[in-house]
């Protein structure tokens, strides 16, 4: 089967001519059961490319479930983990060193900031952040209300749907 690029590029070749099909390029005379079999073939290659969208969807869905669910997994494993670990601090309180075939717990030390109150800390220790976003929504309502904003407007789309 040809590809729907073909298919379009030979039905905008042919024109009709009465009852006749004629092939603009070569001026062949063609029967009207070619055009026809031409929209047939392109409506059949469309139908396909849109069934094989809607599987590579699905098929990214179940991905990003599976994907959801590993990180869940993942999330509860670390947090296990990380609390198994703060047990093991608490019931060694003498820091003390165990070796065995599987595992080996040691200590080490290590030099941490406490902040023990942030409203004292001088500006120049302080990092801000800013964050920008437009707010598309309230923009789209203004605009809908006849209000005219600098750099924003609305503009029409076609939207291809697929179901």
């Amino acid at each position: 089967m040809s590809s729907l690029y073909k298919i379009n590029r030979a039905i905008a070749k042919c024109f009709t001519v009465g009852e006749t099909v004629v092939d603009g390029e070569t001026g062949e005379v063609l029967d009207e059961q070619y055009l026809d079999d031409l929209k047939a073939s392109r409506k059949t290659k469309i139908d396909n490319i849109c069934c094989f969208i809607k599987n590579l969807k699905a098929e990214a869905e179940a991905c990003q479930k599976e994907a959801d669910a590993f990180k869940k997994r993942a999330d509860a494993a670390k947090k296990k983990a990380s609390d198994l670990t703060e047990y093991l601090v608490l019931m060694m309180p003498d820091h003390e060193s165990l070796t065995t075939k599987r595992a080996k717990i040691g200590w080490r030390k290590s030099v941490k900031v406490t902040i023990t109150n942030e409203q004292e800390i001088p500006a120049s220790y302080v990092k801000v952040k800013e964050v920008r976003s437009v707010d598309k929504a309230e923009i789209r309502k203004q605009l809908k209300e006849g209000l005219t904003i600098p750099g924003a407007e609305l503009t029409e789309c076609q939207n291809i749907q697929i179901k």
